[in-house]
C-alpha cells in the first residue's frame, strides 16, 4: 500500500508542478562568473541590493536609463537579492525565485533586467533613490533572458541568468571579469506617485522571502 502511494505522489509531483504553474528564475554572480563592482573596479560591498525585474511595456529604456526616478516608476521587480561574499570572493551574489505565475501573467515573455545599487551604508535604496551613489542597468540577448510564458509552455517555466552572460549595459559597463556600476546622476525629487511602487515592490519581496 505504502509502495502504491508512492508512486501515486511520484506521478502527480510533476502534473501539481505544473497546475500550481510557478515561474522560477536563478540568477548568479558567483565564483568563476563577473563579479559586481562600483564605478573605482572595487568589489561591490556586502548588503547592496541587486534586483531582477522587467519594465512596462513601451517604456524607453535607452532613454531614460540614466533617470533612476523614471526607471523605478516603469521598473516590475520579480525578486531582489544582497551582495555577499562567496567562498572568499567579494562583489557576489546568487539566488532563486519563484512567483505564482497567475500574478505575474504581465510578465510573460518580458525582458529580464538586472538593476545593482550601490548605496550609503549599504541600504535599500530609498523610496526618492537619494541614498543611491552609483547603480548598474544589465540585460541579456539571449533567449534565456526573457521570463517564462507559461501559456505558450507550462513544462518549462524557470530560466537561470548569469553575470557573465550579460551583454547588455543600459548604465553602467561591463569587461571580461565585472558588471561595473556608474556614478548616479543627481536625483530630483519627483511627486510620491511615481517612486512609491518601486519601494513598495521591494518591501514585498522581503516580506515574501522571510515567510
Amino acid at each position: 500500500m505504502k509502495k502504491i502511494v508512492f508512486l501515486i505522489a511520484l506521478f502527480l509531483t510533476p502534473v501539481y508542478a505544473i497546475i500550481a504553474g510557478m515561474i522560477t528564475v536563478d540568477y548568479t554572480a558567483g565564483p568563476g562568473l563577473r563579479d559586481v563592482t562600483d564605478a573605482s573596479l572595487t568589489a561591490l560591498p556586502n548588503g547592496n541590493v541587486v534586483s531582477i525585474g522587467y519594465f512596462d511595456s513601451g517604456f524607453d529604456v535607452s532613454t531614460n536609463a540614466n533617470n533612476l526616478v523614471a526607471l523605478g516608476g516603469a521598473f516590475n521587480a520579480f525578486d531582489s537579492t544582497n551582495i555577499q561574499t562567496i567562498f572568499g570572493q567579494a562583489g557576489r551574489f546568487a539566488d532563486s525565485a519563484s512567483v505564482d505565475d497567475a500574478v505575474f501573467m504581465d510578465g510573460f515573455n518580458e525582458k529580464i533586467y538586472m538593476w545593482a545599487f550601490k548605496t550609503a551604508g549599504a541600504a535599500v535604496p530609498a523610496g526618492d533613490f537619494s541614498n543611491v551613489s552609483e547603480y548598474g542597468l544589465f540585460s541579456g540577448t539571449a533567449a534565456n533572458w526573457f521570463f517564462p510564458d507559461t501559456v505558450v509552455d507550462p513544462i518549462f517555466t524557470s530560466t537561470m541568468i548569469t553575470s557573465s552572460e550579460v551583454d547588455q549595459a543600459f548604465f553602467g559597463s561591463f569587461d571580461g571579469d565585472h558588471l561595473i556600476l556608474q556614478q548616479a546622476a543627481e536625483v530630483v525629487v519627483p511627486e510620491p506617485s511615481a517612486y512609491i511602487l518601486f519601494v513598495l515592490g521591494i518591501l514585498a519581496l522581503g516580506v515574501r522571502r522571510r515567510r
